[in-house]
């Protein structure tokens, strides 16, 4: 097998004798997916914020990866930061202004992602449409010393204990070589016993030695889920707004 994928030996598309048909333009389409977020007032948005940024830093400080705590208002790109409730279950998508992206739903951050992380998602791109040349480096970590990282997260936020598919052996995405470089990442996933949306992934980062990205979402048992934390201000935006 032989796949070139480099943007250098692009090279225009041959010219094909037919006319092309007409196309109609076709109205647009309502989206679908994704999750419908239900508006609250800014001052609910606000307050729910700085309530749960104590809880962000608590999990950065117990994983150990490189953002600067305590995380305060002042770190977070408020022009980037979304909130609003998913049924009866306020969620909350955040960056901060060094690039690092939180979740927090169910009482709790359900996924990290630092600034140079494979997984963090970036407007209109895939992960797979980024240069993997940002993502090259060496091989200081063994499957092992990685995965002992990943479960060493797990463990300290007291996860391990209570979804027992945390305990099988992860899927691997092990660094995989691109001429003379490595890709050096590893992904580890762990899925439910019926094959549904991963538990969790965990990224690491093999040439730093770090935990890039982690998410965790337990759909079943619901064991590590929380109550989040109880606002006292008006929930509802004005009519304006609506």
């Amino acid at each position: 097998m032989l796949g070139i994928q480099s943007k250098t030996t692009k090279r225009p598309d041959p010219q094909v004798g037919v006319q092309l048909p007409v196309v109609v333009p076709q109205p647009k389409s309502q989206p679908v997916g994704g999750t419908k977020l239900e508006r609250v007032s800014d001052a609910y948005s606000q307050t729910f914020l700085a309530a749960i940024l104590p809880e962000l830093s608590a999990f950065v400080r117990t994983i150990g990866v490189d953002v600067k705590i305590p995380i305060t208002t002042d770190d977070v790109d408020l022009k980037h930061y979304e909130f609003g409730f998913v049924g009866n279950d306020p969620k909350a998508f955040l960056y901060l202004k060094t690039g690092d992206r939180f979740v927090y739903q169910h009482g709790h951050v359900t996924d990290f992602e630092a600034h140079d992380s494979y997984r963090r998602p970036e407007p209109n791109k895939l992960p797979e449409d980024k240069p993997v040349e940002q993502f090259f480096g060496t091989i200081n970590m063994t499957e092992t010393e990685s995965l002992s990282l990943a479960r060493k997260a797990i463990n300290d936020l007291g996860y391990a204990a209570k979804i027992p598919q945390l305990k099988k052996k992860p899927e691997v995405v092990a660094p995989r070589k691109y001429g003379t470089n490595y890709f050096a990442r590893y992904f580890f996933n762990w899925w439910p016993n019926d094959e549904g949306i991963q538990i969790a992934v965990i990224e690491v980062d093999a040439t730093a030695k770090k935990l890039k990205a982690f998410y965790i979402n337990d759909r079943i048992s619901t064991n590590i889920w929380r109550e989040p934390p109880k606002i006292d201000v008006p929930i509802s935006p004005p009519d304006s707004l609506k």
